[in-house]
Parts: structure tokens; sequence; C-alpha cells
């Protein structure tokens, strides 16, 4: 639960109820702070996010989940600097780290314009995940790297053809505007569609794109 998703609303209101009922149960836990921070970031919503990390670190200042999940929501909010900070403490913690800390990491040296880091990072992953590709492409548009970037979206169309930015931008919050306008001339640069899915840009005669 700690990247973006097209998780149904019904699921997502189920993993608040818990969390919140987590929180109220124990107002100083730290688990439920995470739990709540955790949802919210898979709703998109990195401000209340944030929020919710930086509780739980005051509840436990090194927890490596509460620093990851910080690193993320805070690089949205803004505070890139805050975000790799926390983020690389997030790694001390963890020899063996799970994906989503790279890909959190990943994205916070995607805003704040280090790139190598960022496609290192993403690399680094075993797992795939469809926003930390997003920003992987990014990084390559930023690194004079755009046949890479072209081939890293074409494999998104490729595992699901009605994909298109806007799906992405509309589900998630940037505290600055302009974040959200890099990342998309980011990813239409590498070949990515706006608002129009795959389908209609081969076939626009079809039912479905008229």
């Amino acid at each position: 639960m700690m990247g973006w998703t097209n998780a149904p609303e019904e699921q997502l209101q189920r993993a608040f109820a818990s969390a919140r009922r987590s929180v109220s149960l124990d107002p100083s836990s730290a688990f439920g702070r995470l739990a709540m921070g955790a949802t919210y970031m898979t709703a998109g919503d990195h401000a209340n996010a944030s929020k919710h990390f930086r509780r739980g670190l005051e509840i436990n200042p090194e927890e490596p989940n509460l620093l990851a999940g910080a690193a993320k929501s805070l690089a949205f909010e803004g505070a890139g600097s805050k975000a790799i900070e926390f983020g690389n403490r997030a790694l001390r913690q963890s020899p063996n780290p799970p994906d989503w800390y790279l890909w959190n990491l990943g994205i916070a040296n995607y805003f704040t314009e280090h790139h190598d880091e960022a496609i290192a990072l993403f690399h680094k992953a075993v797992a795939e995940n469809l926003e930390a590709s997003l920003f992987l492409i990014g990084s390559y548009i930023r690194s004079d790297r755009k046949a890479d970037a072209e081939l890293h979206a074409e494999e998104i169309f490729q595992e699901d053809p009605s994909f298109h930015i806007a799906r992405y931008m509309d589900r998630t919050t940037f505290a600055n505007p302009s974040d959200m306008q890099a990342l998309t001339s980011d990813l239409l640069a590498a070949g990515m569609n706006e608002n129009v899915s795959f389908p209609c840009v081969l076939e626009p005669s079809v039912e479905n794109c008229r």
C-alpha cells in the first residue's frame, strides 16, 4: 500500500476505516500512524500522508517504514532535500530494503533533479511499479536518454493499453503545480498520451474513441 494504485474506492474506504480504528484504539501507536499515512498515500493525498508519517516519527523517530513513507510524501510536498534525508535514513535502517523504499527515494531524487541517482534506485528494485516507472521515464528524459524513456513508455502501454497520463495526475496531489507540469512534459516527451488511451491513438475511429 506504499505506492499509487487503481484501488477501487470501496477498497480505500475499508483501508481508511481500519487505519482510523487503529489510531482511535491507541493514538500513540506508530503503527496506526503508518497505516493512516500509507492509506492517504495510496489515495494520492500526500499532504495528509505526510502529517501522519510525521506524527508517527515523533513517536518512533527511526522507524524505517515511516521514514520511507515520509520520503515520498515530503517529495510531493516540495520538501525534496528532507525527503532524501528521510529516504536515506530508511535505507540505513534496512540492509535489505523492500522495493517501495527504493521507489520512494527514487521519486524524491527526481524532484530534486538527481536523475542519475533516481535511475539507479529504480533499477535496483526487483519488482516494477507503475508510479515508479513514470518517474523513471521522467528521469530518463531529463538525462537525455529519450530512447530508454520511450522503451519504458511502450512497456506501460503493452501492460495497460488504456493508460494515459491524466489517469495518474487525477489521483495524485502535487503541492507545486509546476512539479505536475514538469512530469507531464517529461511523459509527453517520451510519447505518452495526456488524456487519450493508446488504442484511440492507433485506431481513433473505434467506437469508444469517438
